[in-house]
C-alpha cells in the first residue's frame, strides 16, 4: 500500500514527549520523517532534559522539518498535553524518543479511517525490540474491535504507541493524567473503552516498541502506588461503573464474569473495598450455575494471597511493556 486510496488526507500530528533521550531520538524522529504519508507534522517536547544539551542539540538539527519546544520537568503526561495543545492535526499520535514508526505507520491507518468514517480511535499489532534495535516478539491482537469497559480490562490495556486517535476524542476524556506517571497510557486506555469503540486495524504491524524493563522499573518503582490509585479512581466513579454495566447488558455479556473481572481488577489495584463489592456481586448472580461459580471461586481465593510487591510488578509491566491480552 503506497498511495492514499481517498481524497481525505488529513494533518496527522505525531508527539515525541523526550526526557535525557539523547540516546535513540535521532531514530525516532527519522522514523517520523520517513512516513510515506505526506500530512503529517511532527512535534517534539523536550520535558526538562538535564543531558547537558544533548537531546537539545539533537533536535535543533533538524530545523523547521520538526516543530520543537522545551519545558521544564514534569513528566510524560505534561510533555504529551504539552504537544497536544500546541498540535494542529486532526490525529495524534504518540512516538516515544526509543521507538520506531515503520514508513507505512501513519499510511496505513489514514487509509484503514477512510474505509470507515466512524472510526476515531485505532489501535494496531507492534513488535517489541531490544536496545539495538532486533526484534524480539511479535504482538497480535485477536480482537476486531474493543468495544466495552470490559474489553479493555480483559486486554491489560494497549501500546499507546501503537494507537492513533483523533484529537476530539479528547473533548470527552479530557488530556492525559498529569498526576499519573507511570500509567497514564493505561488510565486513557480505559477512559477511551468507557467512551468509544477502538478498531483494530489488523495485521498492520508497522510499530516497533523498545523494551528496556530494569531501567524503567528502578527509576519509577516509587510512582507506582499512586498511579494505580488513579486508575482505581477512575474505575471507581459511579459514572462509570454505571456505565460497565449499561455495556454489560447492552452486549450480552454475562453480569457474573463481568462482576468477577470488575472486583478482581480492583484487587490487582489494592482497592480491597471496591474488590469485594464487585466479587460478592458476582457470587450472588443466581443466574450462574454453581460449577462455574466453584470455578472462580478457586481464582478468587489465590487472587488474594497474591502478594502486594507481585501486584506492583504485574501491574507496572502491565503499564509499561506487554498490553497483552491474557490466553
Amino acid at each position: 500500500m503506497e498511495k492514499i486510496e481517498n481524497l481525505d488526507s488529513p494533518l496527522v500530528s505525531i508527539i515525541i514527549p523526550v526526557y535525557n533521550g539523547a540516546n535513540y531520538l535521532d531514530e525516532a524522529i527519522n522514523s517520523a520523517l520517513n512516513q510515506t504519508y505526506p500530512n503529517i507534522e511532527i512535534l517534539v517536547i523536550n520535558d526538562g532534559s538535564n543531558d547537558n544539551g544533548a537531546t537539545s542539540l539533537i533536535s535543533k538539527k533538524y530545523k523547521n522539518r520538526i516543530r520543537y519546544f522545551e519545558k521544564s520537568n514534569g513528566g510524560v503526561s505534561t510533555a504529551l498535553n504539552y504537544g497536544i495543545e500546541r498540535s494542529e492535526g486532526e490525529w495524534i499520535l504518540w512516538l516515544s524518543h526509543d521507538d520506531i514508526f515503520l514508513p507505512n505507520r501513519v499510511l496505513d491507518d489514514i487509509n484503514f479511517a477512510n474505509e470507515n468514517p466512524a472510526i476515531e480511535i485505532i489501535y494496531s499489532d507492534f513488535a517489541t525490540i531490544d536496545s539495538k534495535g532486533k526484534v524480539i516478539e511479535f504482538i497480535k491482537y485477536e480482537e476486531r474491535h474493543i468495544n466495552t469497559l470490559q474489553d479493555m480490562i480483559v486486554a491489560n490495556g494497549l501500546h499507546f504507541c501503537a494507537l492513533s486517535f483523533k484529537k476530539r476524542v479528547l473533548l470527552k476524556t479530557g488530556h492525559f493524567n498529569e498526576y499519573n506517571r507511570t500509567m497514564q497510557d493505561v488510565e486513557m486506555a480505559l477512559k477511551f473503552s468507557n467512551n468509544f469503540t477502538l478498531f483494530h486495524n489488523k495485521d498492520r504491524l508497522n510499530t516497533h516498541i523498545r523494551i528496556l524493563p530494569l531501567k524503567l522499573f528502578a527509576k519509577f518503582n516509587k510512582y507506582i502506588i499512586s498511579d494505580m490509585n488513579h486508575i482505581s479512581n477512575y474505575i471507581g466513579k459511579k459514572e462509570v461503573i454505571d456505565n460497565y454495566f449499561y455495556q454489560l447488558e447492552k452486549t450480552g455479556k454475562s453480569l457474573f464474569y463481568g462482576s468477577f473481572i470488575l472486583g478482581n481488577y480492583f484487587r490487582f489495584l489494592g482497592n480491597s473495598n471496591k474488590s469485594n463489592i464487585f466479587f460478592k456481586k458476582a457470587f450472588n448472580d443466581f443466574q450462574t450455575p454453581i460449577s462455574e461459580k466453584v470455578k472462580y471461586y478457586v481464582k478468587y481465593v489465590i487472587s488474594k494471597y497474591k502478594t502486594p510487591k507481585n501486584r506492583l510488578r504485574f501491574l507496572f509491566l502491565i503499564s509499561l511493556f506487554s498490553r497483552l491480552k491474557n490466553t
